[in-house]
C-alpha cells in the first residue's frame, strides 16, 4: 500500500470513528455536563454551512446615540446580521412567553 493509499485509509477510519462516537452520544448515553451535550441534525447543517465559519464582531460606539447601528469591524456581513436580528427577535418572543401576566 502507497502512502496516498495510506492516508486515504486513515481518513476513512477516522471519518467512521467519529460517525460511530457520534451515534453512540447521540443515542446510546445520556450527557450530564451541558456543554457535551450533541447537537441536532439541523444545527449541524448550520454548523456546517458557510456563514458559520465567518467573522461577525460588531459593537455599539459609545460616542453614537444608543440606537445608532453598531460599527461593524468586517465587510461581507449583511447576511448574518439580518439573523442575529431574527434571532433576537425570536428569543424576545420566547422568553416573554413564560412571563407571568399580571391580571
Amino acid at each position: 500500500m502507497d502512502r496516498k493509499e495510506e492516508a486515504a485509509d486513515l481518513a476513512r477510519g477516522l471519518a467512521e470513528a467519529a460517525e460511530r462516537n457520534a451515534r453512540w452520544r447521540r443515542s446510546e448515553c445520556m450527557n450530564l455536563i451541558p456543554s457535551e451535550q450533541p447537537t441536532s441534525t439541523f444545527v449541524d447543517q448550520l454548523i456546517s454551512s458557510e456563514p458559520a465559519a465567518r467573522y461577525n464582531e460588531h459593537n455599539r460606539d459609545k460616542s453614537r446615540p444608543p440606537d445608532a447601528p453598531h460599527v461593524r469591524y468586517y465587510q461581507g456581513t449583511d447576511f448574518m446580521m439580518e439573523k442575529e436580528e431574527d434571532l433576537k427577535t425570536a428569543l424576545r418572543f420566547f422568553l416573554a412567553a413564560g412571563r407571568l401576566r399580571p391580571a
